[in-house]
């Protein structure tokens, strides 16, 4: 969901407020190969909610697990069974019955 203005401003304050407390004194010095992991985890997480916002979408927009598959270079089944509880069940569009 994005920001308000308020919001943006606030959290430009708390980053103000923690720049200038910084002590490079007090500060941990992490291994390059310990940041790039750091990194390459942050990323992967991105990646993941990304994945699953599309996915989402995808079904929402009334895309069919058989074009997902054929998307994802594996078999509409493949892709149902491994993906599906990923995404919160849809309500249906139609009429409901009772």
């Amino acid at each position: 969901m994005p920001w308000t203005l308020q919001e943006i401003l606030d959290h430009a304050d708390e980053l103000a407020d923690r720049f200038e407390a910084f002590d490079p004194a007090e500060a941990e010095e992490v291994p390059v190969a310990e940041y790039l992991l750091q990194r390459a985890a942050r990323a992967r997480v991105r990646s993941h909610a990304q994945f699953v916002e599309a996915l989402t979408t995808a079904l929402e927009a009334g895309t069919s697990w058989t074009r997902i598959g054929e998307i994802l270079g594996i078999s509409s089944d493949e892709a149902e069974q491994r993906y599906a509880d990923l995404v919160e069940p849809l309500e249906p569009t139609g009429p409901r019955l009772g």
